[in-house]
């Protein structure tokens, strides 16, 4: 017998003996499950993250799936704008003296007092978003009538027409398929349409703020040499995300060069008003109609015509951001347990599994990717107190495992295998893996678990991590059965 059973060896031997010696004990828990569970999970694609600056820990939690309301919170007022027919009569519900700086008083419907109104608007929008800027208090509207504003002016732009028709055909309630269009207009509205018109009236282009800055420094008293050697850290088509930096580095190389002190702090007080100015203006959008969640949805959000497009927005960005794996959950109890440590590449070594695999409360759930054995899901059945107990959860670390909303979906997957299973929880230790990845979302995702506080007899539970490294002997509750009556 020298065959190398699955890369264990020799110690095929050792299942010999072990299971002359030790018939197996299977718990309830592990008879009344499910016999295989199935599960897509979404693994984050670093290289397209890195493409808009994100990071995996910004993202692992966001709710694609059901968020949707969040967005909709954000522009309360979309179904109200969809009642005017233009933006002239919307603006006609508003005070006079709106009406009247729109040049709307004596208005008459031709193309050149439609285009002398639509100037005197932006020009409006841009006065109401730089008094903001610069005091945080608009002048002539409140600053949910200017965010109102700003929502229509874009919703009825020529250029958007696209997302108005979208928005039209969702809330048509006999249309069907309304509830795509509507979700993907109000994404596209909130996302794209309105940070670009913002940025439209605004943003300062970095080739105008070179030449401002260049200006200033050519007005100092400093030699030609210290002014070239200025102008080389602001160069032509700086990107709009590098101008601040650029800035505070031309200051900071200011201050060290062999000039009048005053000279130094005027130009150092030059560059810091002029980039918390930047800054303000930058940051404009995110801070009037963004809160944390949705900043990290926008920065991944793809823009589109919505009406050439029939797939969700949030399935739009998953295929973008995201690769989906299936992983198959086998739970198990058989003597192959014995080396499920070296599948998953902890520290469980032959005689720890063995007292494993012969505790009557222990069974494994065994992870499969493509048809290969790669993990393992320590579990104890502990249902005569009326819990299940995740002791840990092991995969090698050489895995990525930067997944969507993972212990969600494993939450999910534990609801499905278990559902026949008579339980009251499931819980989870503090700890729950050696995996760095799997820990860190952990630490995140527990925060907003429920905490239970268990006196187990250790010296009972000396073989498991869960317990026997638990001095506090605290744990969290994954989740709880839903009685079915």
């Amino acid at each position: 017998m020298e065959e190398n059973l699955l890369c264990i060896g020799k110690n095929y031997q050792r299942i010999l003996l072990v299971s002359k010696l030790y018939p197996l004990s299977f718990p309830p828990a592990y008879e009344a499950a499910r016999k295989a569970a199935r599960k897509d999970f979404f693994r984050v694609r670093k290289d397209k993250i890195r493409e808009v600056s994100v990071e995996f820990e910004e993202i692992e939690s966001l709710n694609l799936i059901s968020g949707f309301e969040s967005i909709e919170n954000q522009v309360p007022w979309l179904k109200g704008i969809l009642e005017h027919r233009d933006i002239f009569s919307f603006i006609k519900q508003m005070p006079d003296s709106v009406q009247k700086r729109c040049r709307l008083s004596s208005f008459k419907s031709n193309p050149s007092t439609m285009v002398e109104s639509f100037t005197a608007i932006r020009r409006l929008l841009k006065q109401e978003l730089l008094s903001y800027v610069r005091s945080k208090k608009t002048k002539s509207v409140s600053l949910d009538e200017m965010k109102r504003f700003i929502g229509a002016y874009v919703i009825f732009g020529k250029s958007n027409r696209d997302v108005y028709e979208a928005l039209k055909l969702g809330l048509n309630k006999n249309s069907e398929n309304h509830i795509v269009p509507y979700q993907n207009a109000c994404a596209e509205i909130l996302f794209a349409r309105i940070p670009t018109f913002i940025s439209e009236l605004i943003i300062l282009e970095p080739d105008m703020i070179r030449q401002k800055v260049f200006s200033k420094i050519a007005k100092l008293d400093i030699r030609p040499k210290q002014c070239l050697g200025l102008y080389s850290y602001f160069p032509m088509g700086l990107p709009g995300n590098k101008v601040v930096p650029a800035l505070k580095k031309m200051s900071q190389v200011a201050m060290r060069m062999a000039i009048a002190d005053d000279v130094k702090t005027r130009f150092h007080d030059y560059i810091k008003v002029m980039s918390e100015n930047i800054e303000n203006r930058q940051s404009l959008y995110t801070r009037l109609f963004l809160n944390k969640e949705l900043e990290k949805i926008q920065r991944l959000y793809v823009p589109r015509d919505v009406m050439k497009y029939h797939v969700s927005y949030r399935d739009v960005i998953r295929a973008t951001y995201t690769e989906k794996t299936t992983i198959l959950f086998y739970p198990t109890k058989d003597y192959m347990d014995l080396f499920h440590g070296t599948f998953s590449s902890d520290c469980v070594g032959l005689d720890l599994a063995q007292k494993h695999l012969t505790d009557p409360a222990y069974f494994n759930i065994r992870i499969f990717k493509n048809g290969r054995w790669k993990g393992n899901i320590y579990m104890l059945d502990l249902t005569d107190r009326g819990i299940l107990m995740v002791d840990r959860i092991q995969i090698p670390r050489s895995i990525n495992a930067e997944y969507m909303q993972f212990f969600k979906s494993l939450k999910e997957v534990f609801q499905e295998m278990f559902s026949k299973v008579d339980y009251d929880e499931i819980l989870m230790p503090l700890t729950i893996s050696n995996h760095d990845i799997i820990q860190r979302v952990f630490n995140k995702f527990k925060d907003g678990l429920q905490k239970r506080w268990i006196n187990f007899d250790t010296s009972r539970w000396c073989h498991f991590e869960s317990i026997v490294n638990n001095k506090k002997q605290e744990f969290c509750v994954l989740c709880k059965k839903v009685k079915t009556n």
